[in-house]
């Protein structure tokens, strides 16, 4: 116990006060970048949402759905990463860029007159993407029902290099 007091002790709390949001993102890229690397779902959200302001504290409706998006991977059985995700939901609408790279298209192509409509491409395509992970989660028709075999022998073998054209 005396350890950890010690060591309570001895932190030191920094804050930093802005004068809006945009510094704040800005300071917390900065700050973060110097430890561990932001992943990019870390860094897409951040850009989003730091466009996408809400009108109302009370209601934030892109944070929301950025949010419900997570929720809906978290519940899948097919362990659906977010990264991979943004980067097939990318390669399947734009060019080809590595994992990387993912995070400087984004912010270069996304502003605030296009974030809109890329989150709602992400909405959509969050929807088709777990359909292609986990063909179970979704009610087919039966003149569906060889779509649902081939996603699901895509998923038996383990095939991620489709999934952009699949989207």
């Amino acid at each position: 116990l005396l350890a950890l007091r010690d060591k309570l002790l001895a932190l030191t709390v920094v804050l930093v006060e802005v004068d809006g949001e945009d510094d704040a993102t800005i300071i917390f890229q900065t700050l973060n970048s110097r430890g561990k690397d932001l992943e990019q779902k870390d860094l897409v959200r951040a850009h989003l949402l730091s466009i996408l302001k809400p009108p109302n504290e009370d209601l934030d409706q892109a944070r929301d759905q950025w949010e419900g998006m997570i929720d809906s991977f978290d519940e899948s059985a097919a362990n659906i990463s977010m990264n991979r995700f943004l980067l097939h939901s990318w390669l399947s609408r734009k060019d080809y860029v590595g994992e990387k790279a993912l995070f400087k298209s984004v912010k270069r192509a996304v502003k605030a007159n296009t974030a809109r409509s890329y989150l709602d491409e992400l909405l959509t395509d969050a929807d088709l993407y777990r359909t292609a992970q986990e063909p179970s989660w979704r009610q087919w028709k039966k003149a569906q029902l060889q779509v649902r075999y081939s996603l699901e022998a895509m998923s038996l073998f383990r095939l991620q290099q489709p999934i952009p054209f699949v989207l």
